[in-house]
């Protein structure tokens, strides 16, 4: 459980900082959305309530600010694409110099440690504070919510695609009688 709980959070890692380089992410609005969200969905008991809504924002802003540290990383070293190895890789990957491309991965897994000490110490205090029945429960919540917001943002994304390619094309034009 552990396992797999880790690696779709690095997936999910990898895509939200994939999207942030497109569009500029607002961590305070991403913050609220997830909270509202997970509010509107995860029903704890009145005294876990107490900790740990208290707790999960103050996760979610240490998640947005790791992010926001790996971005601003990459940019002092002069990197603005995220992948030199990612499916839609572009003319910038070929451009990336080989300590760029070693600095790219060597802060990849600095935020993968990051996260994984971040998200570890978060599930030790929910241990203490959620019956496991309620810790189950988030947890799956938890992962719908970051779903639903990663399919979102694919959707956004296609559809400025998709509206910036329609700009592109010429009109057509009708044939005369």
């Amino acid at each position: 459980m552990k396992r797999i709980f880790l690696i779709i959070t690095i997936l999910l890692a990898g895509i939200v900082v994939s999207n942030a380089q497109e569009n500029k992410i607002d961590g305070n609005k991403m913050v609220q959305e997830r909270l509202t969200n997970m509010k509107a969905q995860f029903k704890p008991s009145a005294t876990e309530a107490k900790t740990f809504w208290k707790a999960y924002e103050e996760f979610l802003r240490s998640e947005v600010k790791l992010h926001e540290t790996y971005r601003s990383n990459l940019e002092k070293k002069g990197i603005t694409v995220n992948c030199p190895n990612c499916a839609k890789c572009d003319e910038k990957c070929n451009e990336l110099t080989d300590a760029q491309i070693t600095y790219l991965f060597d802060q990849k897994f600095e935020l993968k440690k990051s996260m994984f000490n971040l998200e570890s110490s978060f599930y030790k205090k929910m241990k203490s504070t959620l019956s496991a029945k309620h810790l189950q429960e988030f947890y799956k919540m938890d992962e719908r919510v970051k779903r639903d917001l990663i399919s979102k943002q694919k959707s956004n994304t296609a559809a400025k695609t998709k509206d910036a390619t329609k700009a592109k094309e010429p009109t057509p034009t009708k044939p005369k009688r």
